[in-house]
């Protein structure tokens, strides 16, 4: 039946896209980690629609198939939050990325599916693990919303706007299997198809636009230089403020408030920094974060390295450790090693 035959095509045309996609993601070079988890959380989306969409249209879809559908499942949630932790921290080595929710989920998957095998517990998956995967699933999703929320106002632009766009795919495909449970089981693959194309679209219509509109020049901080006796005495009070209150120690702490602080605008501020003083403003502050940060290690030595980078302004692990590694060229732990066991 043709209407059957064109259903078919559709449904699994973006499987087949999604896994091509996926493939060229996680073979990418240079090969970036954030690349790599993107590619893998779209690999599982393509097994869950590919198993969803070849259970629809066979009349006996192998068990083995339909727990590896399962199991994909399961392994979107701790990969949605990890891909999404790993596009706002930009962690320069796997040791950086926290991987424990995705290593939780492969010994779940591991266990209960050496425990309880599909074939021979169809009841049991049917009525208990499905339930319980869809769970996890949703917790995962809002615990990513909530952390993307936290962060909304201390990453970039670009940072965030990549991460919410993995986040809103994600979101918009699941609710295509939420919508399956109620309607027909085709509208997820179906969903999936539309999802895909679309956002792909979307991404692409965006950056043609943005490359046929005429480019503005950048503002030249020269016409308007600060003069250096204004700017010694608008560094010291800068550096005093920094050295007193320490504002350095709240992991919110944006370019507007610390101009704030000190009486000056957002712009200007940015302009001592990056004219007179040779910093971005995030490196300027990691700086002083990193300074409190190699104190700590002094003078707190019961803290744990994560206390310690929450404690002097860090909000993640990971940004912690990327930043320490930057300006010192060593690992907390190996610097800590250095001050606790220092040479003779």
């Amino acid at each position: 039946m043709l209407s059957h035959h064109l259903l078919f095509f559709f449904s699994a045309l973006g499987v087949f896209n999604g896994l091509l996609l996926s493939a060229c993601l996680l073979a990418a070079h240079p090969r970036r980690i954030s690349t790599v988890l993107t590619g893998s959380l779209l690999l599982l989306f393509c097994i869950r629609v590919g198993v969803s969409c070849l259970h629809f249209f066979t009349e006996a879809t192998p068990w083995i198939l339909v727990q590896l559908g399962l199991t994909a499942h399961l392994l979107i949630g701790p990969t949605l939050y990890t891909t999404t932790r790993t596009l706002l921290d930009r962690p320069d080595r796997w040791g950086d990325v926290n991987r424990w929710h995705i290593l939780l989920g492969l010994a779940i998957v591991l266990l209960g599916g050496t425990l309880y095998p599909f074939e021979a517990h169809v009841l049991v998956w049917d009525h208990r693990i499905r339930y319980g995967i869809h769970a996890l699933v949703a917790i995962y999703v809002l615990a990513t919303a909530l952390r993307l929320y936290r962060r909304r106002a201390n990453e970039s632009h670009e940072a965030m706007s990549q991460a919410w766009l993995v986040f809103g795919c994600a979101v918009g495909v699941m609710l295509g299997f939420v919508v399956s449970l109620y309607t027909n089981y085709i509208v997820g693959p179906l969903w999936f198809s539309i999802v895909f194309y679309g956002v792909g679209a979307a991404v692409w219509w965006t950056k043609r636009r943005a490359q046929s509109l005429p480019q503005a020049k950048p503002v030249a901080y020269a016409d308007t230089k600060i003069s250096s006796p204004e700017a010694e005495v608008l560094i010291a009070r800068l550096k005093q403020l920094l050295t007193q209150e320490a504002p350095y120690r709240d992991p919110t702490l944006k370019l507007a408030g610390l101009a704030k602080s000190i009486g000056l605008t957002p712009h200007k501020l940015s302009q001592l920094l990056n004219d007179n003083m040779g910093q971005s403003f995030a490196t300027f502050i990691n700086t002083y974060r990193v300074e409190e940060a190699q104190r700590l290690m002094l003078d707190a030595p019961m803290l744990t390295m994560e206390a310690i980078g929450y404690e002097a302004g860090f909000s993640s692990r990971s940004s912690f450790y990327a930043a320490f590694k930057k300006h010192t060229g060593l690992t907390p732990a190996a610097y800590r090693g250095q001050q606790v066991s220092p040479e003779s």
